[in-house]
């Protein structure tokens, strides 16, 4: 995991990355607490170009609506993007509660 924002009561939304062939995966993960840590609920791959790094993730509530903000970095380099990215969700109820 890279970042990780309060997703609600027991909920998180974390950056998930993983280095392929390709090149870089990357996912938002649904993570809600669990006995012993937590436990991943739901995953959503972010639509991003095959080099793009995205490192940061903030939530911002608008009314009923959650948007949710991912950045990626070039670190100086080429052919790599500084991404800003911004996501509008449905509403919904909010996060799934772990169940004992």
């Amino acid at each position: 995991f890279w970042d990780a924002a309060n997703w609600g009561p027991g909920g998180f939304l974390a950056i998930e990355r993983k280095l392929t062939l390709l090149g870089i995966r990357n996912a938002l993960i649904e993570l809600v607490t669990a006995p012993g840590g937590y436990r991943v609920v739901g995953r959503l791959p972010i639509p991003a170009g095959a080099l793009d790094n995205f490192e940061g993730l903030a939530i911002e509530r608008i009314g009923g609506r959650t948007r949710l903000w991912l950045v990626s970095d070039d670190n100086f380099q080429k052919p790599l993007r500084t991404v800003l990215l911004a996501l509008d969700l449905p509403a919904r109820p909010g996060p799934p509660t772990a169940k004992p």
